[in-house]
């Protein structure tokens, strides 16, 4: 496809340098895979989060009737191929009977994973060993300053819980970029079903 546009956003998650290559830009990615497991029932009303380092299996989150225990976080190459481990569900159960000791008598109702695409830097290329190591910061790209490539912006990294706040700073380069001076007001607009 041929795109013609002032702007292109790069936005993709886990295929991020997969679209970068497509205007020959090559953004270094670890791709971090975190597996969840649900529980049938809910012995918390809380959440849990063990306080030591982050480490596979250290939060219990409370969801309607259910549970949420995770999450890990395990280095892939392939967006397009990977599932939730057996080794890790278990790995994430064991952890979550050392907060919660009831969950040994739970019933799992499902599991599912998903893939975290966190940015390395090219300053600290080589200096992870792990996904974990990787920061969950997000960062906006601008690839005519760091590529020489115009009109090409990639936001990535992150986590869902900061999505706003990556729309926001993601927006306010291409209108810095575009030379508009309008605030963003993404921040002041409830979300669906939020009010």
């Amino acid at each position: 496809y041929e795109v013609h546009a002032d702007y292109v956003v790069n936005a993709s998650g886990p295929w991020t340098n997969r679209v970068a290559q497509l205007a020959g830009i090559e953004i270094p990615m670890v791709l971090s895979k975190g597996t969840m497991v649900v529980l049938d029932s809910r012995p918390t009303r809380r959440v849990i989060n063990r306080c030591r380092f982050p480490s596979d299996g250290d939060i219990i989150v409370p969801v309607g009737t259910t549970i949420v225990l995770g999450t890990t976080s395990v280095t892939i190459e392939d967006p397009d191929s990977f599932c939730a481990e057996e080794w890790e569900i278990y790995e994430v159960l064991e952890e979550g009977i050392e907060m919660v000791p009831v969950i040994e008598n739970m019933e799992i109702q499902r599991c599912y994973a998903g893939v975290r695409p966190l940015y390395e830097p090219p300053e600290e290329l080589g200096d992870v060993e792990e996904g974990r190591e990787v920061s969950r910061a997000h960062f906006v790209l601008d690839h005519e300053e760091l590529d020489g490539v115009g009109g090409f912006i990639t936001i990535t990294g992150g986590k869902v819980t900061t999505f706003r706040l990556m729309a926001e700073d993601t927006a306010d380069l291409v209108c810095e970029k575009m030379g508009i001076n309008e605030p963003c007001r993404t921040h002041l607009e409830p979300l669906p079903l939020g009010e």
